[in-house]
């Protein structure tokens, strides 16, 4: 495996656990429904900043994107908090 494809690989996979946590978040903090919390991150403006490389938002963590998602969606702060890989 070259380089290139270690770095890509280990992308993906924090760009899927990112993804995880802010939708499980979606779903326990605001009530939507699994499909519902997909496609308003899937969506969103915040997920195309975590999937391009340039931000580095994709190895930020799910408590600093939510900030984002919840800016951009006009979100009332949770209460609870957001758990990570």
């Amino acid at each position: 495996m070259t380089e290139q494809e270690i770095h890509e690989r280990d992308k993906r996979y924090l760009i899927q656990c990112l993804t995880r946590d802010l939708i499980l978040w979606l779903m326990q903090d605001y009530g939507f429904s699994m499909q519902e919390a997909m496609d308003k991150l899937y969506n969103s403006h915040t997920y195309s900043l975590i999937e391009n490389e340039k931000t580095g938002m994709y190895y930020q963590s799910a408590v600093y994107a939510s900030t984002y998602l919840e800016d951009e969606l006009n979100l009332t702060s949770p209460k609870t908090t957001i758990s990570s890989c």
